[in-house]
C-alpha cells in the first residue's frame, strides 16, 4: 500500500509540473480513485487473510481435539479390556474352585453311596 501511494503520489506531482504549476482535477480525482480502489481491496484482502487463519486456527484445534479424542477413546477400551480379563480371570478361579468342590462332593456321594451298597 505504501509503494502506491507513493507512485501515486508522484504521479499526481508529475499531473502538476506537466501543467506548470496548476492541478487537473480530473487526473488528480483519478488518481485518488485509484488509492481509494486500492485501499479498499487491501483491505478485502487483510480481511480474507483473517478469516483463513482463524479457519486455519480452528481447524486446527479441531484436528487435535479428534486426535486427543481418538487417544482417549482407545485408552478406555485398553482400560475396558484389561479390567474384563482381570474379571474373567477372577470368575475362572472361582468357578475352578466350585467345580473342585463338586467333584470332592461327588466323590465322597460315590464313595458312601458304594460303602451303603455293601
Amino acid at each position: 500500500m505504501a509503494l502506491l501511494n507513493a507512485q501515486a503520489e508522484k504521479v499526481m506531482a508529475d499531473i502538476q509540473s506537466a501543467g506548470q504549476g496548476g492541478s487537473d482535477p480530473e487526473l488528480e480525482g483519478q488518481v485518488r480513485q485509484i488509492q481509494t480502489q486500492a485501499a479498499a481491496q487491501i483491505d478485502q484482502l487483510s480481511s480474507d487473510l483473517r478469516k483463513a487463519q482463524s479457519e486455519l486456527a480452528n481447524r486446527t484445534l479441531q484436528i487435535k481435539q479428534d486426535s486427543d479424542t481418538k487417544l482417549e477413546v482407545a485408552r478406555i477400551d485398553s482400560d475396558t479390556k484389561l479390567r474384563v480379563a482381570e474379571i474373567q480371570g477372577a470368575n475362572d478361579q472361582k468357578i475352578g474352585a466350585l467345580q473342585t468342590a463338586l467333584d470332592d462332593l461327588s466323590r465322597v456321594l460315590g464313595y458312601v453311596d458304594r460303602t451303603l451298597d455293601d
